[in-house]
């Protein structure tokens, strides 16, 4: 890319100007509730709010311990204390995803050491519905809230009749595209997935070196999301009973689809994370399918070339006028049963994750997650929100319409810890040519099927 000045970047013949590359230098990003593995470390931020003091209990408040590993969650503890004098809530950061999850359930088969609260990813939730050790938040007044979250959300929460978590943040599905790739090649940005084929598959039988997008092989979550968004449930269970279903219609449709993409060479296959985000720096990527939390990764190895260049987009659909979404990543906020203050602590999740004055700071950095509550996702604090890599474009603005329009009933399985283990090591022979997505996916199913069994659960067809 030329400049004109060490203080201008040139872009299409338009002006980015030094505001853009001082916000670029400092990586400001959206930080995600989820642990990803194999991605680099979360972008900082811009104007980040200075860490509050301590906020100094009664000592007659009720103790509640919380344990959560994101970026400002000090913040969020310290205000509500500071409002809620007969609540002492104590935070603990004992590891992030798997290393906290592993103490919690040697915590639940010893019998003591949980906290009060805890931060779960939604792909983890189940495994701890299923030990029995989640208060049902209904008894709390958790259904009074169910009307300020997207049905696809509250589902992701809520089993049998009974609420045992409430939504926090959320990797809705988007786009994130380079508009000087998309200029450069003649290409418009993808409403339909038939589309974003079509030009896949032109783009690099006229230009063998560049992709319009690329197939990971890692974080298979997100080819979840891709099933989920295409009408697929791979996963359901009742008690003691699970089903795992990677043959429907909708996940043979969408198999088929990316597998005819591999097989022309039409797509990279290229590992979410340091090996996808120099191709798109190297502007051999033009699209990103990710979710809401995906640039702030990207930010963290961006080059300065990119600067500028990049907007979302939404999801493309299935059939053009539909507006279907998934979401890949983020957490929710248990209470276990095990608490002696359930109400408090069931209080404290309440208003963490229900209420705007909490959310203003979680949106913000150090914490800087995407809202699953509607109330902020509809707030034009959001909408105006800009990264640098978009420069002055309002990036939140297709990710909350995805998020509104999450695919309602989905689940994921009780041993997703395990699954999306079997399914990334399945994804890897796909790329390589080893297996077909069909005989990944049958595989994957034997795997599951037995698996359960193991565990004690009765896999149903």
């Amino acid at each position: 890319m030329n400049t004109s000045s060490p203080w201008l970047l040139r872009r299409g013949g338009r002006t980015v100007t030094a505001l853009c590359l001082t916000l670029m230098l400092t990586a400001l990003g959206v930080a995600a509730g989820s642990a990803k593995a194999g991605l680099p470390s979360k972008a900082t931020t811009t104007g980040a709010m200075a860490a509050t003091a301590a906020y100094t209990c009664s000592s007659s408040a009720t103790p509640v311990t919380f344990w959560g590993w994101v970026p400002g969650f000090s913040n969020i503890v310290n205000s509500f204390n500071a409002t809620h004098p007969n609540i002492c809530v104590t935070l603990q950061n004992v590891g992030a995803g798997p290393v906290q999850y592993n103490k919690l359930l040697l915590d639940i088969r010893g019998g003591k050491g949980l906290p009060d609260v805890a931060e779960v990813e939604y792909s983890a939730l189940p495994e701890f519905e299923v030990t029995n050790s989640l208060a049902n938040l209904n008894q709390y007044g958790a259904q009074g809230f169910k009307t300020d979250f997207s049905a696809g959300f509250w589902s992701l929460v809520s089993h049998g009749g009974g609420t045992y978590a409430l939504p926090g943040d959320a990797g809705p599905m988007g786009l994130f595209v380079n508009q000087t790739f998309m200029k450069q090649y003649h290409l418009a940005v993808p409403t339909t997935w038939s589309q974003l084929a079509s030009e896949a598959e032109q783009l690099h039988k006229a230009h063998p070196g560049v992709y319009l997008t690329d197939f990971t092989p890692v974080n298979t979550e997100l080819y979840v999301a891709l099933l989920w968004q295409a009408g697929a449930r791979p996963f359901a269970w009742s008690g003691k009973t699970v089903t795992f279903n990677y043959d429907s219609a909708a996940a043979r449709q969408v198999g088929n689809y990316w597998q005819k993409l591999i097989n022309d060479h039409a797509v990279a296959t290229e590992a979410l994370g340091p090996p996808m985000f120099k191709q798109m720096n190297d502007n051999k990527i033009g699209i990103g399918i990710f979710p809401a939390w995906g640039p702030s990764y990207f930010s963290a190895t961006a080059s300065k070339a990119t600067l500028g260049r990049w907007r979302s987009a939404a999801l493309p659909q299935w059939k053009a006028g539909q507006n279907l979404s998934a979401n890949d990543g983020g957490s929710a906020y248990v209470v276990f049963k095990a608490s002696a203050h359930p109400q408090a602590a069931a209080t404290f999740v309440e208003w963490m994750n229900a209420t705007m004055p909490s959310w203003k700071q979680l949106i913000s950095p150090p914490s800087s997650l995407f809202p699953t509550f509607l109330p902020m996702l509809n707030n034009p604090l959001l909408a105006k929100t800009t990264i640098p890599l978009a420069c002055s474009s309002h990036y939140f603005v297709p990710f909350a319409n995805s998020a509104a329009h999450i695919a309602p009933g989905f689940s994921w399985s009780p041993f997703e810890i395990y699954g999306t283990t079997q399914m990334d090591d399945a994804m890897q022979k796909v790329v390589t040519g080893k297996l077909t997505i069909a005989q990944a996916m049958k595989s994957l199913q034997q795997t599951m099927d037995s698996y359960a069994k193991q565990e004690g659960f009765t896999p149903k067809s």
